[in-house]
């Protein structure tokens, strides 16, 4: 899931554009929980406080009380890797953008035909970033998601296959594993095996083909789901 934060001063505009993402996050099989706000100082408070955490921000650019760009100075301040698109009716505010970290500028006019290339990139970098946190015997291991390959269940043990060839054995559920990553990328392809989508070569003859060259047999109840979450994936390339 990925809690994404909006801010605009029109709150007509702020509800019409929360429906335009949610829509489009829908249609690209991407996960979100969207919070809107129509005060910047709000939400610069909950930024400086931590009240909440926030994986992508949404931001007009000229607001009264505050600029966008104050709201992305101390985003990035927490953190200059978190995705920050910029709405703007005023397309020559765009050339200040290149000063902060931003991931794109969108005019308000054009939203519903470009959030979706801007969420496919959020997605994109987020996805490059996230790691899942084991236990080993000696420490505590981050294995990012994106060298994660595929998942199985040995007995009590999940245990997680990486690119590269390493395997590690978790003694948690396949299912607590599952929720611990909390990615659209990671699907069940049967009662045994988790796949990470970005690693699937194609499905055919019941069988899901890997990169690796790993062939996994897939559940026949699991058919139309692994077949709809494929296809999704594919638009988010």
């Amino acid at each position: 899931m990925y809690n994404i934060a909006i801010c605009d001063d029109d709150k007509s505009f702020l509800i019409s554009a929360k429906k335009i993402i949610a829509d489009t996050a829908h249609n690209i099989n991407m996960p979100v929980d969207i919070s809107g706000f129509s005060r910047p100082d709000i939400l610069i408070t909950e930024i400086q406080e931590d009240v909440h955490q926030f994986d992508i921000y949404i931001l007009d650019m000229e607001m009264p009380e505050a600029h966008g760009f104050e709201l992305v100075k101390e985003i990035n301040n927490l953190d200059d890797s978190i995705p920050v698109i910029l709405l703007t009716s005023h397309l020559a505010f765009a050339i200040d953008a290149f000063e902060y970290s931003v991931l794109r500028y969108i005019p308000k006019q054009q939203m519903s035909n470009r959030i979706q290339s801007a969420l496919q990139a959020a997605h994109s970098i987020l996805n490059d970033t996230r790691c899942l946190i084991i236990k080993t015997e000696r420490e505590l291991k981050k294995l990012p998601h994106k060298d994660i390959i595929f998942l199985q269940k040995e007995k009590k043990y999940c245990v997680v296959r990486m690119a590269g060839g390493h395997t590690y054995p978790v003694r948690k559920t396949l299912e607590t594993v599952h929720k611990e990553l909390d990615s659209p990328d990671f699907i069940y392809v049967n009662r045994s095996h988790i796949v990470n989508l970005p690693y699937v070569n194609y499905v055919g003859n019941g069988m899901v083909h890997l990169s690796d060259s790993t062939a996994i047999k897939l559940g026949s109840t699991f058919i139309d789901s692994v077949r709809l979450a494929v296809g999704k994936h594919c638009q988010l390339l």
